[in-house]
């Protein structure tokens, strides 16, 4: 009987097996069910894509997948190394055409005074006349002024390792790190047959931006001295790319949309674009008062409001509108307390003074000991060391 390919049958069984228990089945699944979407309105929709980000203990950059309208990012969670690196929290809304009242009176009044025009949309109307034969076809498109507002936060894990020398509450802070967006653009439609609106974004420019951190001990908010982002100035807008992370653009040649028999540009309406924000130095504060008896600590937020201006061609039908926000950014995470005698003790012992002064300890004891319990040790070293000396 030839159990040869009897046995590649089980090995190969047993192999799909292990592949499958170790995640491979739940990646197939990923791909299908963990699909979604933001909004089903027409228009720009945004999400985060990911992080490309550095740390101390970082050789280069590193890149992470993030997804969806939120993130929580934590550099050594789980089975990753540990880095001390704080964690990243991130939120954001939807790309929105705003209308209403203006809000409550605590909200930054720049934020809604920049707004208002924004009801006054399309800001603008283009029109071309074309020439076809006998004939002069009309063509058209708006342009929209969009708002849309998101907030990150540094944080990071309970206190729960006393000894250790990186905790991520003590000025742990990103270098130069990228959050990248995905914005879809791509056309949908609700009813079979109807006509399609397409979008295009023509640029996504700085309006509003608030830099806080909590003081535990205030009751006001205020940014720590050293938070630095890109960009920081209003007016200021963000680079368009048609690939994440910088991939230069090895995209197939697209194939571009057509209406009322006329092409859209394939490098304007196209169904996916990204762009990217700079933590340029962000993470957590930590500071000492009364002599090091006690000690507080808090991590920098930012929250930062764009004005997203998009092309659309067709009729815009189903829109995102909404008031603005009158609340909207994430609170800075803080925190206070003394050092307790073990802690104190731990934090002497990771120190690097501590190493010479235990060896020098070592060494005196072992004198001690060999003078009070072994004196012709001791004569005998000191005579090997002074006929030693003779001979240099």
């Amino acid at each position: 009987m030839n159990r040869g390919p009897q046995q590649i049958r089980i090995i190969v069984i047993v192999i799909c097996l292990v592949i499958l228990a170790s995640g491979g089945f739940r990646g197939l699944m990923l791909g299908t069910v963990g699909e979604g979407y933001t909004t089903g309105y027409e228009g720009a929709k945004a999400n985060f894509y990911g992080i490309e980000w550095n740390y101390k203990t970082q050789h280069g950059k590193t890149s992470f997948p993030l997804k969806g309208t939120t993130f929580h990012f934590d550099a050594d969670e789980n089975d990753k190394p540990r880095t001390g690196a704080c964690n990243l929290e991130g939120e954001m809304t939807s790309v929105f055409l705003p209308e209403g009242s203006r809000p409550s009176s605590w909200v930054d009044p720049s934020w809604w005074d920049t707004a208002t025009e924004y009801i006054k949309n399309p800001v603008q109307h283009y029109e071309w006349e074309i020439e076809e034969g006998n004939t002069t076809n009309l063509y058209a498109m708006d342009e929209y002024k969009l708002k849309w507002y998101f907030s990150i936060s540094a944080e990071w894990d309970k206190l729960d390792v006393i000894y250790s020398t990186d905790r991520e509450y003590m000025d742990q802070r990103y270098s130069n790190t990228q959050i990248w967006f995905e914005f879809n653009l791509a056309p949908i439609w609700y009813f079979e047959g109807t006509s399609t609106c397409y979008f295009s974004i023509a640029k996504i420019r700085l309006s509003d931006i608030s830099l806080t951190g909590k003081l535990d001990n205030q009751d006001e908010t205020e940014a720590s001295q050293q938070v630095r982002v890109v960009p920081m100035s209003s007016g200021s807008i963000l680079p368009i790319y048609y690939n994440a992370f910088g991939v230069a653009n090895d995209r197939a040649e697209k194939e571009a949309y057509v209406f009322k028999d006329k092409k859209l540009n394939p490098d304007l309406f196209t169904d996916k674009v990204y762009a990217y924000f700079t933590l340029a130095d962000f993470g957590t504060k930590y500071w000492m008062e009364l002599g090091g008896l006690v000690k507080h600590w808090k991590g920098d937020v930012v929250t930062v409001g764009f004005d997203i201006h998009v092309f659309v061609v067709g009729e815009w039908k189903v829109q995102d509108i909404q008031e603005i926000p009158e609340d909207y950014g994430r609170t800075s995470k803080t925190g206070a307390g003394g050092f307790t005698f073990l802690e104190q003790l731990a934090r002497i012992l990771a120190g690097p003074e501590f190493k010479m002064w235990f060896i020098l300890g070592i060494i005196a004891i072992v004198l001690l000991v060999l003078a009070i319990f072994a004196p012709w040790v001791l004569f005998a070293i000191f005579g090997l060391l002074k006929s030693s000396k003779r001979k240099s």
